[in-house]
């Protein structure tokens, strides 16, 4: 037995040694099927098969066709562009450079960035708004159905308007804040939004009605005179007028004071913004409920109005048109009413994600108490998300349903027929035939809609002699040379444009939006000289690195912490810290998602017991070379 078992050491030594003999000797050849590794790494090298990591394909988002029918007005074109412009249009998700003579549509979110950032905006009315770097701004729907005139409403940054006069019985200007609304009265102002949504008025020229946010009337300011609104819980409050010289005023230093405003208000902020959008949120459902019950009134009177003018008889149209006119004024009320609150509600849906852009990018910085006032106001306002996915369909039904109105405006209405022919539109010859009234302005006291604070009062400047009518075509700009009605614009325009390019906060958040997998996106914090972050909308993750576990809704485990041991601690799912944001209401960074590095040979982990499947694309493992086949049968 012994004898045996040396043999076999013995053996096995001359294997390994390779059966060493003399140098000169030639090894021995292999015999087929008996490879020793010696032997094996001799052999010419065979080239592996390359294994490509699994790639995940990102979703293609193409660009909806929209129909005709679904276009929105063109409000206004870019004449001037500088530094870093971008444009988000309405019903997208993504900002896009914006060149110049690009058109841009009701709805559409324009804003500025960069030092010498600037953008140059001709209104349809050549009314011209100017922004500085920071700004941001949307384009309105107009108040009316004939004879309207632009509006925007701005968000953030400082902004100069130019006015044009309107013609007669025009609408005003309207021009939106968080804080204010502005009814132009025929003037030249500039206009300033920091962070706590506070604005500075400062008039040059003309005058300006404000109003509150919620349309009661404040105070007029002339040229020469500044105010500055702020908010104060659902409603606004002006400070004293002041003396005003545009090229003296220290815009940085007002928006330094603002900033220092917003760190200490930051909680009372957020309340107060939720408020106001629960409070509009209640008033845009009932004014949408009760638009429809009078546009269904209004079709039966349009019937009977229309029998009558095709019968050719005028008393009985004089008779049947009477209560059609009312409606039709109310509906102008009620346009009006439904450009505020689509404005307000922009305005502070884009203030409260400002304020959490701020706090996750760690400009501001709250205390505990102040974090847990912020989490309860974000539990209230998780609804915004899907009205902003909404949005565009509000805006589309409202210009189909002006489309509508419009035509019986013109028609059955004594100063719709009176733009119509000043506007060289052509009606049936019968409504030619009846005597022209001359209706006034007044105040229309609403009988489907509820009572409406906001009244612009009229414009007071020269009156337009001509009649600027939106144009329907495209490159209009270009077939109509700019000609303000005061010559010496064009060269205070130049001026203007430097002085917006100062005016500008110091601080410059923007809040991105993920190209997401799913139709939610959520927006992402950009601060100067940090690249975006990728983030994933919400997919679940967990201990496969594809699939959530045992994960709450911000995306940590319930002690605050992620699975790898190396997330942030946080004091629970609504923790408003900047390392901790997070949520699903789609308005906070999400958790950052590092793709899981695969390598040769890797294998998903699966873990046993009824936990979640795994999900999504796994890592391949690649085929073993046949030397580590070889180790691993021996």
């Amino acid at each position: 037995m012994l004898r045996k078992t040396a043999f076999l050491v013995c053996s096995l030594m001359v294997l390994g040694c390779g059966g060493k003999k003399k140098d000169e000797a030639p090894a021995p050849a292999p015999a087929p099927g008996d490879m020793t590794e010696v032997a094996m790494a001799e052999q010419p090298k065979v080239e592996q098969p390359k294994v490509d990591e699994p790639k995940v394909d990102e979703p293609k988002v193409e660009t909806p066709v929209v129909a005709e029918e679904d276009k929105l007005p063109v409000e206004a074109v870019a004449t001037e562009v500088a530094g870093t412009v971008e444009v988000k249009p309405a019903g997208s998700d993504a900002f896009v450079a914006l060149a110049v003579n690009a058109e841009l549509s009701v709805g559409d979110h324009v804003r500025v960035s960069g030092d010498d950032g600037m953008l140059k905006l001709r209104m349809w009315d050549d009314s011209i708004v100017s922004l500085g770097s920071g700004a941001e701004a949307v384009i309105n729907p107009g108040a009316d159905v004939a004879n309207s005139s632009p509006s925007i409403t701005l968000l953030n940054g400082t902004s100069n308007l130019m006015v044009e006069p309107r013609g007669e019985n025009q609408s005003v200007f309207m021009v939106y804040t968080p804080a204010a609304i502005l009814s132009v009265l025929g003037t030249e102002f500039d206009v300033g939004v920091a962070d706590t949504g506070t604005v500075k008025l400062g008039v040059e020229e003309g005058t300006v009605q404000v109003s509150s946010q919620e349309g009661s009337d404040l105070m007029e300011v002339a040229g020469g005179k500044a105010v500055v609104i702020s908010l104060d819980g659902t409603t606004s409050k002006a400070a004293g007028v002041v003396a005003y010289d545009a090229e003296k005023e220290d815009w940085a230093k007002w928006y330094e004071a603002e900033s220092k405003a917003a760190q200490e208000k930051i909680a009372v902020l957020t309340t107060a913004t939720s408020e106001r959008l629960e409070v509009l949120k209640k008033q845009m459902e009932t004014l949408e409920k009760n638009i429809a019950e009078m546009e269904a009134k209004s079709a039966e009177l349009v019937k009977k109005t229309e029998s009558a003018a095709s019968s050719d008889d005028l008393k009985a149209y004089d008779t049947e048109a009477a209560p059609l006119v009312e409606i039709l004024d109310e509906n102008t009320l009620a346009n009006r009413e439904n450009q505020r609150l689509m404005a307000m509600m922009t305005a502070n849906t884009y203030m409260l994600r400002r304020l959490q852009a701020l706090v996750a990018a760690g400009v501001i910085k709250p205390s505990e108490a102040q974090a847990k006032i912020m989490a309860v106001a974000r539990t209230q306002t998780e609804w915004v998300d899907a009205y902003d996915e909404n949005k565009i369909d509000r805006l589309r039904n409202r210009y189909k349903r002006d489309r509508r109105m419009r035509e019986v405006y013109l028609r059955h209405h004594p100063r719709g027929r009176q733009y119509a022919v000043k506007a060289k539109i052509e009606l049936p010859a019968f409504y030619g035939k009846i005597p022209v009234k001359v209706i006034k302005p007044r105040v229309v006291k609403p009988k489907f809609i509820a009572p409406v604070k906001y009244q612009p009062r009229q414009y007071r400047g020269p009156a337009r002699k001509e009649i600027v009518i939106r144009p329907v075509t495209p490159n209009w700009h270009a077939a109509r040379p700019y000609a303000p009605a005061d010559p010496t614009r064009i060269e205070r325009q130049k001026r203007i444009a430097e002085r917006v390019r100062r005016a500008r906060p110091k601080v410059e958040v923007k809040i991105l939006v993920e190209q997401p997998k799913f139709r939610h996106r959520r927006p992402v914090v950009v601060v100067p000289g940090v690249p975006g972050v990728v983030v994933d909308p919400r997919m679940p993750m967990g201990h496969d690195g594809m699939d959530r576990d045992g994960m709450d809704n911000d995306g940590m485990d319930h002690d605050g912490m992620g699975h790898d041991g190396m997330g942030p601690r946080c004091k629970g799912p609504r923790d408003m810290s900047p390392e901790c944001m997070g949520g699903r209401d789609g308005m906070h960074p999400a958790v950052i998602v590092v793709p899981p590095m695969v390598v040769p040979g890797m294998m998903p982990v699966v873990v046993p017991g009824p936990g979640p499947r795994v999900r999504g694309p796994q890592p391949v493992p690649a085929p073993e070379p046949p030397m580590a086949r070889h180790k691993r049968d021996m």
